[in-house]
């Protein structure tokens, strides 16, 4: 999920966005099965998962 408007936490790494997505979640397990589904889903955001999210395009986004 994201926020309304795109906005990211532009500093803070893609992956390190998605993980914040799920911090309310506890089983770790879990959250790597989502992260890995997301990142097939959305091969672009792998390539980038070490980026700054502020440098997306605003469709990666």
């Amino acid at each position: 999920m994201l926020p309304e408007g795109r906005r990211v936490f532009p500093y803070m790494s893609v992956k390190d966005n998605l993980m914040m997505g799920a911090f309310p979640r506890s089983n770790k397990s879990e959250i790597t099965q989502t992260l890995d589904s997301i990142l097939a889903r959305f091969p672009r955001l792998k390539e980038r998962d070490l980026r700054a999210a502020g440098t997306l395009s605003g469709g990666e986004q």
